[in-house]
Formats: structure tokens, sequence, C-alpha cells
């Protein structure tokens, strides 16, 4: 409801983005979830990684990409709805969750990112035209994060997954136009979990 009327008051001058008002709004009942997406988003790590424009910078995407991180590692079965509300849903809750473990899902990203960055390719998350593929940032982290004891300490099994998942036909299928509605973001969630068990 607060979202909702935020949103409409946000009519004058320049619109505020949904991780933006995110940000505004539930900062206020509880500021560990928004310190923890801005702590990752400022790591040169994450920043080497994903090397965002300054425009998706300013919009705070960067933040926006951790949150559906954290969203979609904790309840990818509730992907039910547009991805705006579904992630308005996950941050409200988890603000208000006392029990959720801030500490231990932000180092879990922290040690996916340098488990990435050993293998010394800073275009992971790229295609072939150098552009950042917001499918394979989440297929590859959630993939790795749910598996991180199998690639531990074998980067070149990791590196073959990576392969297997950018090329694989049916996440393919799941990345392309209209990637963000429900059944996609869910087949693709299972898929990537898939090709990094197998």
């Amino acid at each position: 409801m607060k979202y909702e009327l935020f949103k409409r008051l946000n009519s004058g001058g320049s619109k505020l983005t949904p991780q933006e008002i995110r940000n505004a709004i539930y900062r206020g009942i509880d500021v560990r979830l928004s310190e923890s997406l801005l702590r990752v988003s400022q790591s040169d790590l994450f920043k080497k990684l994903i090397q965002l424009s300054k425009t998706k910078y300013r919009e705070l995407y960067d933040q926006e990409l951790i949150l559906r991180f954290y969203a979609f590692l904790v309840e990818p079965e509730k992907i039910n709805e547009n991805t705006e509300n579904y992630l308005n849903t996950f941050m409200e809750n988890t603000v208000k969750d006392t029990n959720y473990d801030y500490t231990g899902n932000e180092a879990l990203l922290n040690n996916v990112l340098s488990l990435i960055d050993q293998l010394g390719d800073d275009k992971i998350f790229r295609n072939e035209k150098n552009f950042f593929v917001p499918a394979y940032f989440e297929g590859i982290t959630i993939g790795l994060a749910t598996n991180l004891d199998r690639f531990n300490d074998n980067p070149i099994l990791l590196k073959q997954k990576i392969v297997d998942l950018k090329s694989d036909s049916e996440y393919k299928k799941y990345s392309g136009s209209a990637s963000n509605s429900t059944s996609r973001i869910r087949n693709r969630l299972k898929r990537a979990r898939i090709i990094f068990e197998s």
C-alpha cells in the first residue's frame, strides 16, 4: 500500500525508479537490507563484474540486481506476479523479518562473486556483443550459490558450467523476449540449478 501511494505521488520532476522507491519506503522499517544492497553494489568486485552504464547506476539497477539475487535465492517459488510487485513484497517482508540472515546471504553473494572473479574473465555476464545480460547474472549467481561446495576448489568445472548455461538452448528459450514474465523467471532459475547440479 505504501509503495502504491508513493508511486502515485511520484509524478513531478524526474521519476524515481522502482528500486529508489523501495529504498525510500522500506529503509524506514529496517535499514539492514538497504545497507546490504549498498555495500555490495559499491564493492570494487561487483562493479568490475557487472560494468553497468552510468544511467543504470543512477537508476540503482545495480542494487536491484542484488535484491533479485536475494529474492530468487530465498523465495523462487513465490515468483507469481509481475517482477516489480514480487520484489516489493520480498523487500517489505524481509525488513519485517527478524530472522532474515542479512550477514549470511551477503557473505554468500560475495563468495559467489569471488569465485567468478577467480576465473579471470570480467565479461562473464556479457554476451558476444558485450552487452550485460541480466539472465546470465541471475542464472550463474543462483546456480553457483545453490551448489557452492561443488565449485569452491574446482574453477575448471565452474568455467564449464558457465559455458554450458550460456549455450543451453532451454535456458536461452527462457531468457529471450518477455524474460521477466513469471513463468520464464521460474523456469530459468530451475534450469540454472539443474545445469550447475549436473
